[in-house]
């Protein structure tokens, strides 16, 4: 037990059983562990150490509920944070152990698994809220402890453990508690979570439907914060959808005044890392639209030159949609530099489908600019743990790049099953932004030696470069004309590849220095060198 004040220590307490440290205003002292050792005895002895037990855990559900509106805050206090650690462990311990004593630690789980997950301790978070929700009890139960253990088991289950279907119900479950509880705050933080599950499950349905649920619920709040987080939920359902208009616009409303988020997140368990991920997606976005200078800036802004990530789960977040776009820009060291940060990153605080996904990116670099036939290796292995954990975002453009390693090994059947594999995922799941790109590599397979469907592979690309257009996704456009004009110089129609290759090359005004955009000015000069063109 720590004994802490805020005055001066009396004399009586300089003496060589107890140990003082200030932190910030206050000063605490410890009895020395053989000191400790001796008084726990001795009270044992006296009958009297299940009272004194009890009402230690009752004074840190205390000082915990004091700090319940701003765990943040809480946990970045260095020396509030060691005491509440330490001395909550121990008192659940007893209490979680102890038939006569669950209600004490089934409230003080329910107030610290917030802590645990704010501190990124998932993996304890997620021991903790299963065993209090083991012993609880029936006047608990439909209460606003079960509804934040269920919550925090959710949430800590899909972090650690894959997109499991216990997790979705767990949140499932504390969304409806929430309403049956009328609290519009805890529902939007629910319809979050099962929105970030259902887009990481690969169901952009079902998270369009539940993006659209919490504007309903946020804007009968008439609160600016819970408004435009709403938006924001919106944007990255537009963004995956392929609509990146809509996209552009919900991250850019948002970072216009990012000042409602951070003075108004904690009242509705909003995290503080809101504005990281927004910059993040955006500079996707400006992938997408043909801005890769303005995305290489951005990007790099946010996982680099930022100080404000603390939070594991938000830059592991930031670290794989960068991971993504410098692979697509081709800066081959920066992206190498950011995958091995976001292996490690992952590694370090057991975010398993996060790490996956970095090694996929790994593998995917290989592809492209190492050995062919190692990155095929390390991305099929990729591939099979992020099925494992059901976590289907990236799987389809995983896949994509799988099926370009498989051709470059000849093995056109095997790429031409992957591709279909891929093409059928989005195509039922509505994660409509890859397929483009996808098309375009079906596309590249027909067009193969091995197969020579050309006219199969000019279907395929006109469909990709129609798609792309209506998605304002510039970038997928050069590629798709790229192959294009590659397929076009084959039938001896230089002068239509030229047309049309120039006609989209010509529509950049920056980011001359990307992969695609270098290549893209090779082939255009070797066209307008064909003799008569």
């Amino acid at each position: 037990m720590t004994y802490v004040s805020r005055r001066p220590p009396p004399l009586w307490l300089e003496n060589p059983l107890l140990r003082s440290t200030k932190g910030g205003t206050k000063r605490r002292y410890r009895l020395l562990d053989t000191t400790r050792t001796y008084a726990a005895i001795k009270l044992g002895e006296s009958g009297e150490l299940d009272t004194t037990k009890q009402r230690h855990a009752i004074h840190y559900r205390e000082v915990l509920q004091r700090h319940e509106s701003s765990s943040v805050a809480m946990s970045r206090d260095l020396s509030l944070r060691s005491e509440v650690l330490g001395n909550a462990r121990g008192a659940l311990d007893w209490s979680l152990s102890s038939a006569n004593h669950t209600e004490v630690g089934v409230s003080l789980a329910a107030l610290f698994a917030p802590f645990l997950s704010e501190l990124s301790l998932l993996a304890e978070c997620h021991r903790l809220t299963k065993r209090a929700l083991g012993v609880i009890d029936e006047p608990d139960r439909a209460t606003r402890r079960e509804m934040e253990l269920q919550a925090s088991l959710g949430s800590s289950l899909m972090l650690t453990e894959g997109y499991r279907e216990d997790a979705r119900i767990a949140l499932m479950r504390a969304l409806d508690l929430a309403e049956v509880l009328g609290d519009p705050y805890f529902q939007m933080r629910m319809l979050r979570s099962l929105h970030n599950f259902h887009i990481a499950i690969g169901d952009f349905r079902k998270s369009f439907e539940l993006a659209q649920r919490n504007e309903e619920v946020a804007r009968k709040t008439n609160d600016p914060a819970p408004i435009a987080v709403a938006n924001w939920m919106l944007g990255l359902s537009n963004y995956f959808a392929g609509n990146q208009l809509s996209a552009e616009r919900s991250c850019e409303s948002l970072l216009a005044d990012p000042s409602v988020l951070r003075n108004q997140s904690s009242n509705f368990g909003f995290d503080s890392h809101t504005e990281t991920r927004v910059r993040c997606a955006l500079a996707a976005i400006r992938w997408f639209r043909g801005f890769p200078d303005q995305a290489v800036k951005m990007a790099l802004e946010t996982i680099h030159d930022r100080t404000d990530i603390e939070h594991p789960v938000t830059l592991s977040t930031g670290l794989v949609f960068s991971g993504f776009m410098f692979v697509r820009i081709g800066n081959v060291p920066v992206a190498r530099g950011v995958i091995e940060r976001l292996i490690a990153h992952c590694e370090r605080h057991s975010l398993g489908p996060h790490r996956a996904v970095g090694i996929g990116l790994k593998g995917v670099l290989d592809i492209h600019h190492g050995d062919a036939e190692e990155g095929v290796e390390m991305l099929g292995g990729a591939i099979s743990a992020l099925q494992a954990d059901r976590y289907e975002l990236h799987h389809p453009a995983l896949l994509g790049s799988l099926a370009e390693g498989l051709v470059k090994l000849g093995r056109s059947d095997d790429a031409s099953a992957t591709i279909d594999d891929a093409i059928a995922r989005v195509e039922d799941n509505g994660q409509a932004f890859i397929l483009p790109e996808l098309l375009r590599i079906k596309g590249v397979i027909l067009a193969s030696a091995d197969q020579e469907d050309l006219a199969g592979a000019e279907r395929l690309f006109q469909r990709s470069l129609k798609l792309a257009d209506v998605q304002h996704a510039l970038s997928w456009e050069l590629r798709t004309a790229m192959s294009f004009a590659e397929l076009w110089i084959h039938q001896g129609r230089q002068s239509d590849g030229c047309s049309l290759l120039a006609a989209v090359f010509n529509r950049f005004t920056e980011g001359f220095d990307s992969s695609d955009l270098k290549a893209a000015k090779a082939l255009l000069g070797r066209l307008r060198a064909t003799p008569g063109l």
